[in-house]
């Protein structure tokens, strides 16, 4: 059982380090690819500010809503 229990726990950390390298990729693709206005036209701190609560609620487990 407890080897089920740390696969399971891998596998959330896997899965929350994919979601978290995706944002910053998402921004640049953003920015630099497709030209999004908004994201081309906002500071660098600016975007820091507003995606570091969302990349740090995903990396720290909290409690589950489902």
């Amino acid at each position: 059982m407890d080897a089920l229990a740390s696969r399971s726990a891998d596998d959330e950390v896997a899965l929350r380090v994919g979601i978290v390298s995706s944002m910053p990729v998402g921004l640049v693709v953003g920015r630099g690819i497709v030209g999004v206005p908004t994201l081309g036209e906002a500071e660098r701190e600016r975007l820091i500010t507003l995606v570091g609560p969302a990349v740090q609620s995903v990396l720290v487990p909290g409690p589950r809503a489902f």
